[in-house]
């Protein structure tokens, strides 16, 4: 985890911890003690209930889903969304090089008798335009899981239709209650989307209504308050404010943006909205 302490959001310094893979956040959620504020209090990521607040029954539950994926999940998103093609393959160009063998000859060059001189092709990968989305999933408890769940799927037509134009993303998960953001790289710009892995941390309540809150109860310098309520939302100007320039942020509730017009944008159109 690397730490970047006291940026500025316009409301308060946060702290962003940053991590390389799912699997570093959850490592570090499952062996880092409770700290002082939670302690000797009840933790609400460890809260039994059936409640549909948090889609799962327990943290083990929610682990469980995390570790081995959410099956139900990616299984309703793929019928959804017809995922399975979202990138093209690497485009390719050709490039003139010289050769002992090709398809003409460079007369000077043979006279001179330089191996190398013939004309041949070399096929050579495409460099494709790289962006970098910040999907944050930091909600207000009245904020239902179904709403949570169908925000998300925006998320994933979103970077299918980006990917589909050719441009490569990497995305990152950002969560923060304010005084500290967890941002977690889920892909890179070299990966595909993929649904099995991405369905629960970008879809399911639980990754933030369980694992981040766990991630609260053992980052060491959260303050006394939280307690009581965890923190805060955010709103979307303090994510941009800790991220990387020209970073996107595609915030918890795509306020005025359904599925539908999402799928008629054009790619620019669609960029041009989320900058």
């Amino acid at each position: 985890m690397r730490e970047t302490k006291g940026i500025y959001t316009g409301v308060e310094k946060w702290t962003v911890c940053e991590f390389e893979s799912l699997k570093e956040f959850y490592d570090y959620i499952c062996n880092q003690p409770l700290n002082e504020t939670f302690r000797w209090g009840e933790l609400s990521s460890s809260r039994r209930s059936r409640d549909n607040w948090y889609g799962t029954s327990s943290f083990n539950e929610a682990s469980d889903l995390f570790k081995n994926g959410w099956q139900f999940g990616a299984e309703e998103l793929t019928k959804k969304l017809k995922i399975a093609e979202t990138q093209k393959d690497v485009q390719t160009t050709y490039k003139n090089i010289l050769s002992m063998a090709g398809y003409q000859a460079i007369v000077p060059l043979y006279l001179q008798g330089v191996p190398n001189n013939m004309v041949n092709k070399k096929i050579v990968p495409v460099k494709n335009k790289v962006i970098t989305i910040n999907k944050t999933i930091s909600v207000s408890a009245c904020v239902s899981s179904e709403t949570m769940k169908a925000e998300s799927v925006k998320c994933f037509q979103i970077i299918k239709k980006i990917e589909q134009s050719g441009i490569r993303v990497n995305l990152n998960l950002m969560i923060s209650t304010g005084h500290v953001c967890a941002k977690i790289r889920l892909k890179s710009a070299g990966e595909k989307l993929n649904i099995s892995k991405l369905a629960f941390p970008l879809v399911h309540p639980s990754m933030f209504r369980r694992l981040y809150f766990r991630f609260i109860e053992t980052y060491p310098t959260i303050p006394k308050s939280y307690r009581f309520g965890y923190g805060r939302v955010p709103n979307e100007s303090e994510f941009k404010a800790v991220c990387g320039k020209g970073e996107i942020v595609l915030p918890t509730l795509l306020r005025g943006n359904t599925e539908e017009e999402i799928s008629r944008l054009s790619v620019d159109e669609l960029l041009e909205k989320l900058s």
